[in-house]
């Protein structure tokens, strides 16, 4: 009934990317929780899927392209958009970075510096709303060994940063859609391992 209810009726696949003004990739695009765009579908090897968990650092030219960077972080980033804005998370968020974020410059900051920020991408530095959405979608889609890269490459500052965000996406999720992100992240991650056993050419 909740995929029903709040999943995406369309899921569009465009062949090539979209850049935005500041000539950044867009991964994806949401609009209203109706429909999700996904980019760059061409760049896809099908019969040799590559799955990253690990290293969220990893050079985002690495081939085979990594299907858990480009899509399934993207799609459970979109997801996440989709929820809050029919249940808002506290406001409390809004305040830990406050004053920080790189609204006009996001796209110049790396996401090992925007670790140290306290912040777990650059895309996260650039307002709050996404930096929500990025927490989310990064630790439900790494496994501990790549989220704990991200907390240690934060150093103790970033990491108490960016573990305050945490607690309060968590606290979201279990209270306002009844989900406990630890046992959502287990089964995503068991579905990513999963997929490049799949028959990708013949999906029935």
């Amino acid at each position: 009934e909740f995929i029903k209810t709040y999943c995406p009726r369309v899921i569009q696949l465009a062949g090539s990317y979209l850049y935005d003004a500041q000539g950044k990739i867009v991964l994806g695009t949401a609009e209203g929780g109706l429909k999700v765009m996904l980019y760059g579908v061409n760049n896809l090897d099908i019969d040799n899927p590559r799955i990253n968990v690990d290293d969220p650092y990893e050079p985002r030219n690495a081939s085979p392209i990594d299907l858990n960077y480009w899509y399934f972080h993207t799609m459970h980033h979109e997801f996440c958009h989709i929820l809050t804005q029919t249940k808002n998370y506290s406001t409390e968020f809004q305040t830990i970075s406050s004053g920080k974020y790189h609204a006009s410059d996001w796209i110049n900051v790396e996401d090992k510096d925007a670790a140290t920020e306290g912040f777990v991408t650059g895309y996260a530095s650039s307002e709050y709303n996404e930096d929500f959405a990025e927490v989310f979608a990064c630790y439900v889609t790494m496994s501990k060994t790549g989220w704990n890269r991200i907390i240690e490459q934060a150093g103790p500052e970033g990491a108490e940063i960016i573990n305050q965000k945490l607690s309060i996406v968590r606290e979201y999720f279990q209270n306002s859609w009844g989900i406990d992100l630890d046992k959502l992240r287990s089964v995503i991650l068991r579905r990513s391992a999963e997929a490049p056993t799949l028959d990708l050419r013949n999906l029935n």
